[in-house]
């Protein structure tokens, strides 16, 4: 009896080791399993915030610089449409873009740090389209009629240019914008067009126009602007008053 008793004590602790061993194997792999599981899930997240970060610079890189420039002036047009209605006011839809599109190429394609670049540095530029142009941040009276133009043409509204020839070699360029059924002139380097009798003038009527400076808007809020206009009289007004100058117009975009 006794015998029997113990036999069954020992069946019965070997089957609770037994038990125990399995259940201890289970949960030991079970362990393993979440771990190898959430391992799993944390990659495929990290993965899904880098696809997230990629798909997000990817579109950055669709949407240009010039676009979103393109959609502040816009936005800049219809606060000032909306100021100058309150004021009882009124400046031409045309204009309120251009002049938009003139001061930011004035301040983001800077003829002295072109010529730092190109003289100090002897850094070369390459690339003659607006974005980059706009990598550089640099620029003479060209790149600036490029990124103008660019900017001008997203707005929806038609471009030329108007380039000038003195008899002694030099050369500027600048632009001409239609709106209101007439073109209006914009010099993008210098940030200036004319203004007479509440009309924005053309490059023709600013050759037919007599003491022209009385009439010119410039954006000298740039030093080098103010500096050089100081010494050697606006580059771009020189265009209309020194004498023997021509000009011609470019392909309209």
């Amino acid at each position: 009896m006794k015998v029997k008793i113990t036999i069954i004590i020992v069946v019965i602790g070997l089957n609770m080791l037994l038990v125990g061993y399995v259940v201890g194997y289970y949960i030991g792999n079970k362990i393993n399993i979440d771990t190898v599981v959430n391992n799993v899930i944390k990659q495929n997240e990290q993965q899904e915030l880098l696809d997230a970060r990629v798909s997000n610079i990817e579109n950055k890189v669709e949407y240009s610089e010039i676009d979103m420039v393109v959609n502040k002036i816009i936005k800049e047009a219809i606060y000032s449409k909306y100021v100058l209605q309150k004021a009882d006011a009124y400046l031409p839809e045309g204009h309120l873009l251009s002049l938009g599109a003139l001061n930011y190429v004035q301040g983001n394609v800077s003829a002295p740090l072109y010529g730092y670049m190109s003289e100090i540095i002897k850094e070369a530029m390459s690339g003659f389209t607006p974005e980059e142009i706009l990598k550089y941040r640099a620029g003479i009276c060209g790149s600036s009629y490029i990124v103008f133009s660019a900017i001008i043409d997203k707005l929806g509204l038609p471009v030329r240019s108007v380039s000038f020839f003195w008899e002694n070699g030099n050369n500027h360029i600048a632009a001409e914008v239609y709106y209101d059924g007439d073109w209006h002139f914009y010099d993008p380097t210098w940030g200036s067009y004319f203004v007479k009798d509440g009309d924005i003038l053309s490059t023709e009527e600013a050759f037919q126009t007599t003491e022209l400076e009385e009439y010119m808007i410039t954006n000298e809020s740039l030093l080098w602007t103010r500096v050089i206009s100081s010494y050697y009289n606006n580059p771009g007004l020189r265009a209309f008053i020194d004498g023997g100058v021509t000009y011609k117009y470019g392909t309209e975009y």
